[in-house]
Formats: C-alpha cells, structure tokens, sequence
C-alpha cells in the first residue's frame, strides 16, 4: 500500500531478536567442523550443564559459560546477543556468511 504512511512496528509487537546455532558458535571457538567430535562434545556438555539451546543462547550467564566452555566461547554468545556478527549476505544462489570473530 504506497499510498500509507509508513508506521513502524506495531505497539503490541514483541522485539525481535537474530540468533545463530549455538554449534555454529562452538565451531568458530574450537576452530572446526560443526560435525567434528571435538565441536560435538562441547556442544553437549552445554546442553548436559546448562539446558537448552535457546536457554544457553539468550539467558545463561555469561561468566557461568566461560567456566563451562571457556571465555571464547562466553564473547562468542555474547557477540550474538548484542547482534555483533558480519554479515555477508549472498546473492545469485550463494549462501551468505555470518562471521562471529573477524
């Protein structure tokens, strides 16, 4: 509808929030594969210590992950939660890239 005002978001509209996989962040601090048995065991034992992914993701304590996975890790979770990833965004049937640590 060109002819409307834009509004923005609606007043009853929750905020929204990026997330990436939390195997995603645990490959870029361990520097592997996401299927490797090194990114795999970290992975689970946050699952094992922590709860869910989307618990680790946005509401476990940052110190509680560092001493879990290491401070690596903690910056990597918390580059996502402050939405401080690079984005480089794909084009003509190339996936894009989403960059934790430059």
């Amino acid at each position: 509808m060109a002819d409307r005002a834009v509004e923005g978001q609606p007043p009853t509209a929750r905020p929204a929030q990026r997330l990436i996989p939390l195997v995603t962040i645990v490959a870029a601090v361990v520097n592997g594969g996401e299927g490797s048995q090194k990114v795999q065991r970290l992975y689970e034992k946050l699952l094992a210590c922590h709860g869910s992914e989307l618990h680790i993701l946005r509401e476990t304590p940052l110190a509680e992950l560092a001493r879990t996975g290491g401070e690596q890790l903690a910056e990597g979770v918390r580059r996502v939660r402050q939405g401080l990833l690079e984005v480089k965004p794909g084009f003509d049937g190339v996936y894009g890239e989403v960059k934790i640590f430059s």
